[in-house]
């Protein structure tokens, strides 16, 4: 069933699955980001700001600020609770986002998310209920955290598990990692279970941050990494700057020597690291060849 918009949940669109009205689901083209597919898909729908990811959902999630852009997504709440352990005790566990306690006088259900992101949250719904021709074949760095922000947030990232490997892949350029920014990419990595790529970005911050007089960790452009925006594993994980002047030195014997000295240093991730990049791996299919 695709996705489909209407005013109030009391009035669903028509099941036009066999029908002559039936509209063929728009596929996001793999040239452009995904964010963007769900704009433009937002724009097509004219019956206001309410998306039906289940023509007889039973519950409504608004999501997203009011000074931002709110939007409904009707949808299956035992579909959603069945993907989220924390969704899952959120509406059944007697909380006040229950049936009994969120129910309007008009007896709709519906459960405000105003701290989560409109389009993460889209395709997670897509996911969720079905709709795998809407999900991208790439997604850009950015919208992968975004998307991990809010699967890390609700205990559900098992369920990018089809696609969660090649995605990650993509974010390379002829097959070299490319990354924006390293430190965002170290928590993608985290997150996915990445455990190659988590211990090799790890090190590389070791070896070229500092401290500054008051003991905080500073990224290259001396910003402290505490103020980082993203999500950070537990624990400090480097100390001191003793790399980063291959541009500078003209000797490249003394290079060398310092580059295999460099190889040899181990990286700073400890066994408990290591337990729950192993754990996510098996959620999200990495490390399987």
């Amino acid at each position: 069933m695709a996705v489909r918009a209407n005013s109030h949940l009391g009035d669903p669109p028509p099941d036009t699955e066999d029908g002559d009205d039936a509209q063929p689901n728009p596929i996001p083209d793999a040239s452009y980001c995904y964010w963007g597919f769900v704009h433009s898909a937002k724009e097509s729908l004219s019956c206001g700001r309410t998306f039906y990811f289940d023509p007889r959902g039973d519950l409504i999630l608004s999501v997203g600020e009011a000074e931002d852009e709110v939007n409904d997504f009707v949808v299956c709440s035992r579909t959603v609770a069945r993907g989220s352990k924390v969704l899952n005790t959120m509406l059944f566990g007697g909380f006040a986002e229950s049936t009994a306690s969120a129910a309007a006088s008009d007896g709709s259900w519906t459960v405000k998310l105003p701290d989560d992101q409109m389009d993460p949250f889209f395709l997670v719904l897509t996911i969720l209920h079905g709709n795998y021709q809407l999900v991208p074949q790439t997604l850009e760095e950015d919208e992968l955290y975004e998307l991990l922000v809010v699967t890390e947030k609700y205990d559900m990232t098992h369920i990018l598990r089809p696609w969660a490997k090649r995605w990650f892949d993509q974010l390379a350029i002829d097959g070299i990692p490319h990354f924006q920014d390293r430190p965002r990419v170290m928590w993608i990595a985290w997150e996915l279970g990445n455990e190659d790529v988590f211990c090799k970005i790890a090190k590389e911050l070791m070896l070229s941050s500092c401290v500054d007089d008051t003991g905080q960790l500073l990224a290259g452009d001396g910003v402290p990494l505490c103020l980082s925006p993203f999500h950070e594993p537990p624990s400090a994980l480097v100390n001191r700057k003793v790399y980063g002047h291959h541009d500078c030195d003209p000797w490249t014997k003394i290079q060398k020597e310092l580059e295999s000295l460099v190889e040899n240093v181990p990286a700073p991730v400890t066994q408990i690291h290591l337990d729950h990049l192993r754990d996510q791996a098996i959620k999200t299919g990495f490390g399987q060849t």
